[in-house]
């Protein structure tokens, strides 16, 4: 063993060049992760089922937004396969910001990597099967103050 050096890197596989990439300086006994690119055979797809912006007066005084996802997983390997799809969810910064997050399933991981919001779902896929993963939120705020996004 020994450190690998930080360095430009060809990725091979099966004896057929597939990329290059940069690799990180990497200790004896670490693990570096390197991106190899898209896996043939696995197909994911995010789609939008709602965003809708409005308000809430029938009861309260309040401005809201709901937005939901889903994420589907198709497999066409001839292997099982543990992925792990990661998101960044609405934080509120402000007391007066109400966030209310729905998840199926729920988040396997919470604040992913230190990053407040970021979240993630790892899931084993059976060789030629499909996943789903719903999530969404509903944020309610007063009506005399503005939402700003970062």
């Amino acid at each position: 063993g020994g450190t690998l050096l930080a360095g430009p890197a060809a990725i091979y596989r099966d004896g057929t060049l597939v990329g290059n990439t940069q690799v990180p300086q990497t200790g004896n006994g670490d693990i570096a992760k390197l991106p190899l690119g898209a896996l043939n055979g696995l197909q994911l797809e995010h789609r939008v089922l709602q965003f809708e912006a409005g308000d809430s007066r029938f009861i309260t005084a309040r401005d809201t937004r709901s937005e939901r996802f889903e994420v589907l997983i198709d497999s066409y390997l001839d292997y099982a396969i543990d992925l792990t799809v990661y998101e960044a969810l609405p934080v509120p910064e402000d007391e007066d910001l109400d966030v209310q997050v729905q998840s199926v399933p729920s988040p396997t991981e919470q604040s992913v990597e230190g990053r407040r919001g970021v979240v993630g779902w790892t899931r084993s896929i059976a060789a030629g099967a499909s996943e789903k993963i719903s999530y969404g939120w509903t944020l309610r705020w007063p009506e005399d103050r503005e939402l700003m996004q970062r």
